[in-house]
Order: C-alpha cells, then sequence, then structure tokens
C-alpha cells in the first residue's frame, strides 16, 4: 500500500512527449513570429524611406520583440537610430546584428558609419575593413574606408586604442579589487578591535 510519503512509481517515470498537434502548433508560432516580425520591418522601411526615423526605430523594435534572432531588424534599427544621430545605441545593435549573423557584411558598415559621426576615425577604418573582409566588390564600403583614413583612421590606431582600452579596464578591475581588499582589512581590524574593547570590561 501506498502512503502520503511513497511516491506514486508511475509518475517517477513519466515522460511528457508532446503530441503532434502540440508540436505543429509550438512551430506555427515560431513561423508566426517570424512573420510578424517581417511585416514590422517592412513598415519601419516604409517610415525610414519616408524619413520618418522616430517611428521606424518603434517599428523595428517590434520586429526584434517579436522575432528575437532577427538581425535584419536589429541592423535596421542601427541605421535608423544613427539617422537620429543616436550613434551610441546604433553601435549596440550592430554587434547584436552581426552576433545574429556572422558572415553578413551590413552590420560592420554599420558600426564604421556609428565610429565614423563619433570621429572615431580608427574604428571606423577597422569596422570598414571588416565589411569589405566580407563584401569585398562594396564600392560604398571602399569610399567609407577611404573618408575614415583621410581623417586619420588606421588599423594600426585602432589596435592601440584596443590595447589601451584593454588596460585601462583591467587597471580599473585591478583597483576595484584592491579597494574591496582594503574594505575587508578595515572591516576585519574594527571588528578585532570591537572583540578587544569588549573583552576588557
Amino acid at each position: 500500500a501506498l502512503n502520503s510519503r511513497t511516491p506514486c512509481p508511475f509518475t517517477i517515470f513519466f515522460i511528457f512527449i508532446p503530441s503532434r498537434r502540440i508540436r505543429e502548433r509550438r512551430q506555427d508560432g515560431g513561423a508566426g513570429r517570424r512573420e510578424r516580425s517581417e511585416a514590422h520591418r517592412a513598415r519601419g522601411n516604409e517610415l525610414f524611406r519616408r524619413g520618418d526615423f522616430e517611428g521606424a526605430v518603434d517599428f523595428y523594435t517590434r520586429a526584434m520583440n517579436a522575432d528575437r534572432g532577427s538581425a535584419r531588424a536589429a541592423c535596421n534599427r542601427g541605421a535608423a537610430l544613427s539617422a537620429l544621430g543616436r550613434h551610441r545605441e546604433a553601435l549596440a545593435d550592430a554587434a547584436l546584428a552581426a552576433d545574429l549573423e556572422e558572415g553578413w557584411a551590413k552590420p560592420r558598415a554599420r558600426a564604421a558609419v556609428a565610429h565614423f559621426y563619433l570621429r572615431e576615425y580608427d574604428a571606423a577604418f577597422h569596422f570598414y575593413q571588416e565589411a569589405l573582409r566580407l563584401d569585398p566588390q562594396n564600392e560604398e564600403y571602399r569610399k567609407g574606408l577611404g573618408e575614415a583614413e583621410e581623417r586619420g583612421g588606421s588599423a594600426a590606431g585602432y589596435e592601440r586604442e584596443v590595447y589601451r582600452r584593454t588596460h585601462r579596464e583591467e587597471a580599473k578591475a585591478q583597483a576595484e579589487a584592491e579597494a574591496q581588499a582594503e574594505g575587508r582589512r578595515a572591516a576585519l581590524a574594527q571588528a578585532a578591535k570591537e572583540e578587544r574593547e569588549r573583552m576588557r570590561r
């Protein structure tokens, strides 16, 4: 006989296997999300062409929310954000699009444009180079590379900046770790002092 503490043997080995209807519904849901995403993206493209960049950002965001894996929506939103002068945000979308679709040149070009308008010409040069590596025949990217170079951008300059930034981050992390260690030492010293005073009473 089973009591309240005895687990039912049927529940121990029960494994849920989705029915074909449930699997089909899940697949349809995924396809539906992609369709909604593409519809939002198409509306964003229309608004972008009209010069309504705020509206375009809104619909590209809807597209991204509908399909988190849409590199196209992320890249499009980056372009709209750059058109609004929100270049740092555009860089984040370009990085996301590049992660989602590694072999696609356009996110690198979007990043190059954002860096260019931020006057970060070494980074602009680097990302135009990356875009050309993936799309060597693109004359727009080649022109952008030349403009970044004219303003002093170079591969060596980008490498130096990455090196400086990496060392700044390492130094900051080390300083924070040392501050935390000093805080712990101070806390321990204060606790020991309080304990000695308590023992003297």
